[in-house]
């Protein structure tokens, strides 16, 4: 999604937020455990990407979710910057078309902010075409 829409920043409050007052211990053995990890008693949804552990912080699914859509990110800079540096090479007028092709996110991917795919076998198909196209490029 961010490479089809390119939004210019992303926030989020409190990452690491896990100042309890509710006496909340750190989390010392899981993966299920008691932690609440809302925020203030909100919802599902706000909080924090990792957590209170007993020898310092803890990742959360949240948190890995976050790393690879950042790395699917990287993946389509990856290619922008291979289609440039190839482009004076000789690359074969085909390959270089379908790594353009490859710049635009398929509607089987992402068609919408709200309706996009939730199969993580489509998702690893598409970043294992990205990355070939990339190591192509970069011969």
């Amino acid at each position: 999604m961010t490479h089809k829409y390119r939004p210019d920043g992303f926030g989020y409050w409190a990452m690491n937020f896990w100042f309890r007052t509710d006496g909340q211990e750190p989390i010392t053995e899981g993966p299920y455990t008691n932690w609440n990890p809302l925020v203030f008693g909100g919802a599902n949804g706000e909080g924090g990407w990792i957590y209170a552990g007993e020898h310092g912080p803890i990742t959360s699914i949240r948190f890995e979710n976050f790393r690879d859509g950042l790395e699917d990110f990287e993946y389509y800079r990856l290619l922008e910057n291979a289609i440039i540096e190839a482009s004076g090479r000789g690359v074969p007028d085909t390959e270089m078309e379908a790594a353009r092709d490859l710049l635009t996110v398929p509607a089987h991917v992402v068609r919408t902010l709200t309706d996009f795919t939730r199969e993580p076998d489509v998702l690893a198909h598409h970043r294992i075409q990205l990355a070939e196209a990339i190591e192509r490029l970069s011969r």
